[in-house]
């Protein structure tokens, strides 16, 4: 794939992360003494091999060095996080249950898309990662620029196709700025990941999409 350009920025997952974290400084839940006892799992919101699960993954590795208990990573991705979000939030509050997720799950709960109100059933523990995003190409486009690729997706409205990690997410959000700013008319393709849709980016499969820089290594 082909780097065209560089960061995106969301302020509405932001300021919903602040408000999520003001909740969390009013409620701080204790944990049973002499915990960990037992295996911790880790739920992504996201399938595997994209970038949210390589770095929980990373994580999980040194967390379980650290604690001395296996940390099990659980990939539960789809309907744009919700499902690991429902499967969190019916748990037991013990500890041994944790929600890996982005900005998809803070943009979801603006948009009152989840059963529950996630400032009541999540409390955040802390912050994994930050990560720039960067609109990509398959190296097979003839384009050498984004000027060229404006150009060459406006001389094919509604034929090229777009990936991303699911409806509401960070990239299709990032993908609509895309097209509303220049002026272009693409398919929108949603997958339950980033990894699959990161192997149809590089096999030319899909014409464009947004990656976070974690998704490249």
């Amino acid at each position: 794939m082909k780097v065209k350009s560089g960061a995106l920025t969301l302020a509405v997952a932001l300021a919903c992360l602040h408000a999520a974290t003001a909740a969390a400084q009013q409620k701080k839940p204790l944990l049973p003494s002499g915990y960990p006892t037992k295996p911790i799992r880790i739920l992504v919101s996201n399938a595997p091999a994209g970038g949210l699960d390589i770095i929980t993954r990373a994580i999980a590795a040194k967390l379980s060095e650290r604690i001395g208990t296996s940390v099990v990573v659980d990939n539960q991705g789809g309907a744009s996080g919700s499902i690991a979000l429902n499967s969190i939030a019916g748990s037991t509050p013990d500890g041994y249950n944790i929600l890996s997720t982005g900005g998809t799950t803070l943009i979801n709960a603006v948009f009152g898309r989840f059963e529950r109100d996630i400032r009541q059933t999540l409390v955040p523990v802390g912050q994994m990662s930050s990560s720039y995003y960067y609109f990509v190409v398959p190296a097979t486009l003839p384009v050498g620029s984004f000027k060229e690729f404006v150009a060459y997706a406006k001389a094919r409205p509604g034929k090229l196709s777009y990936g991303s990690n699911g409806v509401g997410s960070v990239i299709h959000l990032g993908m609509e700025m895309v097209e509303a700013g220049v002026g272009l008319d693409m398919e929108h393709i949603p997958y339950k990941g980033s990894g699959q849709t990161n192997i149809d980016l590089a096999a030319g499969r899909l014409a464009s999409g947004i990656v976070s820089i974690s998704g490249l290594i």
